[in-house]
């Protein structure tokens, strides 16, 4: 025994100290038997060295996206300084992505698919700040007084909208005039190039101090029309199996819109509600000292309600709109002063982070997607056309409509023609549609191809979102300031509005010693659900000013 041992012992001195001398690969590859060492062979160390490079590239790709994004604050702020608003800083970030897409076509394939678009990324992680932010900083006294019109351009004209664009498209296809898509394939592309995202228009808007009410109804309309056009692309695109396409498809495809729509408000209406009380109970508006604690609890909610939607196969993006209208409208005021400050900005820098993310993105991928051919130039220039002709179609019935309800001399005021020109011309495409279809791209929802361009119709759909995204900000972005100065269309109590913004008098151009009207809507909120979810105690015939401070947040600032 002790003899076989020592062999042993000495084998196996001898065979590793064989390897240590004859070499690196039968050391790591060959054990007491010539068995494999595991996790040594060559064929692993190039997958791990593969990994390693991946990794790098992947870092690179990082670090190019945030330079990206430095470089477009920078173009920004230069052209804020400088009074320049022809040329708009999400036009800047386009441009700077569209700089370094040309630069990697230099590179070998990997690197560009490394800077596409992550599809689940970008609808998870980049539209819910965007859309959230929308619903908490909105100004939701001039919102819920334009309400009704609102809704009519955004549920009447984005229907209206996707049928329009959807028809020409289709229309010019079947004529031979440019790349025919299919029929569905159109109105899906209707459906998401309705999606309005005057990001940029918004800017000027802030900038010049336009009229109240025309900036809640191009902003109004914009924040609702993307959450319509988000559950219509997603009503339609069931309509990929043709049984379901049919009287009794049509009809339920009505419910199932009405469904998403209706449950995913009630979802975001109940997440802000549950934040609402637990901030009331936690007395967080008497400890300032715990200001980030309060951030990270109020940056929670809406991701609850984002995910808690989508999880019972509803709308995410609808659920984190409202949630935002009534976290700002209850929530917010039960926080600490700082809270109610901060919670503003933190969550305008993350929209803005992801909203600039997203443009240098579209830039980006002009280069990094197949190239275009001429009929598909052809069927840009025919979607854009389509694109007018169905703003058109939105704006003018819809602002008819709105006028038979409104008198001159009573707020709000008839929309008149030249609100509804900027509103036209402001109807530009950006971040939301572009996601969209990208995607739709993503799922390849319409793999066919019409026609022997070799393009699928998802192919199409998506550079054609991206080109008149891209051409939109360009065109309507900046040039719309020159409207609000020549017609003079600028809030004419501006200075009013915005000391009212800030907590001080001057609320709407209103005396606050006289009492606010409670009526309607208004007084159940305000007796029956705000002193529930806040700290409010409603006194019959009170305005704001009877209440403390504290209480008088809501009332005066928000609404």
């Amino acid at each position: 025994g002790e003899h076989e041992g020592k062999g042993e012992h000495e084998g196996k001195g001898e065979l590793e100290g064989k390897g240590e001398h004859e070499g690196k690969g039968e050391r790591e590859g060959k054990g007491e038997e010539g068995e494999a060492v595991p996790g040594c062979s060559e064929e692993e160390k190039e997958e791990d060295e593969k990994e390693e490079k991946e990794e790098a590239r992947v870092r690179m790709v990082i670090v190019m996206g945030m330079v990206c994004l430095l470089a477009m604050y920078i173009c920004g702020y230069i052209l804020e300084s400088n009074h320049v608003m022809l040329i708009p800083e999400a036009g800047a970030g386009i441009l700077i992505g569209i700089l370094v897409s040309f630069l990697l076509t230099f590179f070998d394939e990997s690197v560009r698919t490394l800077v596409q678009f992550d599809p689940e990324f970008f609808f998870i992680y980049l539209l819910p700040p965007i859309i959230f932010e929308a619903g908490y900083n909105m100004k939701r006294q001039a919102f819920f007084r334009n309400i009704g019109a609102i809704c009519a351009y955004a549920f009447i004209g984005t229907t209206v909208s996707t049928f329009v664009v959807g028809g020409i498209v289709w229309g010019a296809g079947q004529m031979n005039l440019c790349h025919k898509l299919g029929g569905l394939a159109s109105l899906v592309f209707g459906a998401l190039i309705s999606a309005t995202d005057p990001v940029t228009v918004l800017a000027v808007f802030q900038k010049l101090k336009a009229d109240v009410d025309l900036y809640s109804l191009v902003f109004g309309e914009s924040v609702m029309n993307d959450a319509v056009a988000i559950v219509l692309y997603r009503t339609l695109v069931q309509f990929k199996c043709p049984e379901n396409f049919n009287a009794g498809g049509i009809g339920m495809a009505f419910v199932n819109f009405v469904v998403i729509f209706g449950f995913s408000t009630i979802i975001g209406l109940f997440v802000a509600a549950i934040s609402a009380l637990v901030t009331k109970y936690c007395d967080m508006r008497s400890h300032s000292d715990l200001l980030f604690l309060e951030l990270c609890i109020l940056c929670t909610f809406p991701y609850i309600a984002f995910m808690l939607a989508e999880g019972f196969r509803l709308s995410g993006i609808v659920s984190i709109l409202f949630c935002g209208i009534g976290m700002s409208h209850y929530t917010y005021n039960n926080l600490s002063e700082d809270a109610q400050e901060s919670s503003r900005k933190v969550f305008k820098v993350a929209a803005m982070l992801a909203e600039s993310f997203v443009f240098i993105y579209l830039g980006l991928s002009v280069f990094t997607f197949p190239k275009q051919s001429f009929k598909l130039f052809i069927l840009v220039v025919v979607a854009m056309l389509a694109c007018l002709v169905a703003r058109l179609a939105n704006i003018i019935p819809n602002s008819a409509l709105v006028n038979c309800f409104r008198k001159t001399g009573q707020k709000p005021e008839p929309v008149s023609g030249k609100f509804q020109f900027v509103m036209w011309f402001s109807g530009l495409r950006g971040a939301v549609a572009f996601v969209i279809a990208v995607v739709s791209w993503g799922h390849q929802d319409f793999p066919q191809t019409s026609d022997d361009s070799g393009y699928s119709d998802s192919d199409c759909i998506l550079t054609t979102t991206l080109l008149i995204a891209a051409f939109t900000v360009f065109a309507f972005g900046g040039p719309v300031g020159i409207f609000l100065e020549k017609w003079d269309l600028r809030e004419k109590g501006a200075d009013e509005e915005a000391a009212a913004y800030e907590g001080t008098p001057g609320l709407m151009g209103r005396d606050r010693s006289q009492p606010v009207p409670a009526v309607g809507g208004v007084y159940f909120d305000r007796k029956f659900i705000k002193p529930v979810l806040t700290n409010y105690e409603f006194n019959e015939g009170a305005g704001p000013t009877d209440q403390p401070p504290a209480q008088r947040i809501g009332d005066e600032e928000m609404n």
